[in-house]
């Protein structure tokens, strides 16, 4: 419920009362993302639910501090400790993320809706992917499985295109 109540809250540019977030802590199998000698971890927040554009004139330049502040609140609650050990932080707003690049700030290439997803991901026509143009491949967090920027799509892609080599 809360996530639908997240996701209502963003369709009218309001921040969710509840921050629905997926984190990951890849230093857990990946050291070298901490400095050496380090007992610290890296934490990525994945949040899903956050409005492009905010309410009221509000800009995201302004908010973001506040909002990732109030996001490793709430993490807190289910991890204690965590807030006080964080000594460093890097916000990537869906407005930062556009000026990267990033259509409409979002990381995944394509909305993360039913119809987007599985073996059809990111559109039907470029299922298994396959581009419009031959011998051009569509890989990334646009592509099958799913929108993660996981490696996977890209393992997947690579071993179909050796197979179609192979085959040639």
């Amino acid at each position: 419920e809360y996530i639908k109540d997240a996701q209502a809250a963003c369709m009218v540019g309001e921040l969710p009362a509840q921050l629905p977030m997926g984190p990951v802590f890849p230093s857990l199998i990946d050291r070298s993302q901490v400095p050496q000698g380090s007992d610290g971890e890296t934490v990525y927040l994945y949040m899903q639910s956050v409005p492009l554009e905010l309410s009221g004139g509000r800009d995201w330049d302004e908010e973001k501090d506040g909002f990732i502040d109030r996001a490793l609140t709430e993490l807190d609650d289910y991890a204690p400790g965590l807030k006080a050990s964080v000594i460093g932080q890097n916000c990537q707003s869906p407005k930062d993320l556009e000026r990267k690049g990033a259509h409409r700030g979002n990381i995944v290439h394509a909305d993360m809706s039913i119809h987007q997803m599985g073996p059809y991901r990111p559109i039907r026509s470029m299922a298994g992917y396959r581009t419009p143009i031959q011998n051009l491949w569509h890989t990334a967090a646009g592509a099958h499985p799913m929108g993660a920027l996981n490696g996977w799509s890209g393992r997947t892609t690579g071993r179909m295109v050796d197979r179609i080599i192979r085959k040639s």
